[in-house]
């Protein structure tokens, strides 16, 4: 993509991120280089779809974000600093502002295959001036796919994924129902549980998937009717291989079923960070109040203050109705050095789900499954094998 467009627009993100406090100083740092090597593949989509992912997906994090935020618990218990509900949906303009695990969660499978394009570039097929020489060919996707078509069906697969999830738990917790567990549809589970879903949620999340679709077609470098001989550098070594006339545009129907084909991906990536949340990754809730206690950026929930030392000890549960309460039990320990865990019983517990990753390492996962597994997709639909990618 040309430094012309993207120089700016990544300015305008990092400037909006800083006084929008949407990002800390070192995830503003990282996602200027995650927008710097999405502006270095030839087409315009990486870039593209990251700026619509940002854009949307804070969108989504602002809507009715004081109402949300009544529904689930801040925590300290993970070693950081109190955060609001929204630090671990995303962050940002109304509550914590996202660090540089989350940024690296939801774009570092994309920036992976970027860097594993810049590789087949730079130092596979030729030098730096060769590259820039590439960059600067008109090229195209054509029907029959390509290997550079299998990296971008990747990222298109990834953003879509971590939109679909973005949207479905940001909006889904709207619900006017709570939510039922995915492994056990017939329990009822509170709102912000992980695994937990509802007809809103899922309908959001197609919603997420879509904008991504749709995005993704507006600036897919596809070959239309009149470039089928303009395929770029690694189209012209298929063609050298096969018939031209195998290769035709992409017409409306085409077009209408990638966006079909991404949506669906797109929202079964959202269910499955679901499934991975509901297994994988525990839900902790306050006794007190029955609500969800969600960590700072994502990360872990302190369940017991048994020997953890003295972060234990002043650990603190805010809610809105035992917050004074439990001010006073923590000043108390610290003052005559008691645990907390002297206080009878634990104000913490795991409703569901086991302890072994956090929500950044579930969105990760997730979003590794469905990238490569639309490569491989794309790989046997296309009849283009994967050991193209590297050899």
């Amino acid at each position: 993509m040309k430094p012309l467009y993207s120089l700016p627009v990544t300015g305008y993100l990092i400037y909006r991120s800083y006084t929008h406090n949407s990002l800390t100083p070192l995830g503003i740092v990282t996602a200027a280089l995650t927008a710097l090597l999405h502006s270095s593949h030839r087409s315009a989509l990486p870039f593209s779809l990251l700026v619509v992912f940002f854009l949307a997906g804070t969108r989504a994090t602002k809507l009715k974000h004081d109402v949300k935020s009544r529904y689930t618990l801040s925590s300290t218990g993970s070693g950081s600093s109190p955060s609001s509900s929204a630090a671990r949906r995303g962050g940002g303009d109304g509550g914590e502002p996202r660090t540089h695990v989350q940024v690296l969660a939801n774009s570092g499978v994309a920036s992976f295959l970027l860097l594993l394009h810049l590789y087949r570039t730079n130092f596979k097929h030729g030098s730096w001036s060769g590259h820039v020489k590439a960059q600067q060919e008109e090229g195209c996707v054509p029907t029959t796919g390509s290997v550079e078509g299998l990296l971008l069906a990747g990222i298109v697969a990834n953003y879509a994924a971590v939109a679909a999830d973005t949207f479905s738990s940001e909006l889904g917790i709207l619900a006017q129902n709570e939510p039922r567990l995915i492994t056990r549809p017939w329990v009822r589970v509170p709102r912000g549980t992980n695994g937990g879903v509802t007809a809103a949620g899922l309908a959001a999340g197609v919603l997420g998937s879509l904008i991504i679709a749709v995005a993704s077609t507006v600036v897919m470098p596809f070959c239309g009717a009149s470039q089928t001989g303009r395929l770029g550098p690694v189209g012209r070594v298929l063609m050298a291989q096969e018939k031209a006339e195998t290769y035709r545009g992409w017409t409306l129907t085409d077009k209408l079923i990638w966006i079909l084909a991404v949506t669906g991906g797109g929202a079964l990536g959202s269910v499955l960070d679901s499934l991975f949340g509901a297994i994988l990754q525990a839900s902790v809730v306050d006794r007190r109040t029955g609500k969800i206690v969600e960590g700072a950026g994502g990360e872990k929930v302190l369940v017991s203050s048994r020997g953890k030392g003295k972060t234990a000890k002043r650990e603190v549960v805010h809610s809105e109705r035992n917050r004074d309460e439990a001010l006073r039990e923590t000043k108390a320990a610290d003052m005559d050095g008691r645990d907390i865990s002297a206080v009878p019983e634990e104000s913490r517990s795991v409703l569901t789900g086991m302890d072994w990753l956090d929500n950044n390492q579930i969105n990760l996962l997730m979003a590794a499954c469905m990238s490569f597994g639309s490569v491989a997709l794309a790989s046997w639909y296309w009849g283009i094998p994967l050991s193209r990618l590297w050899t």
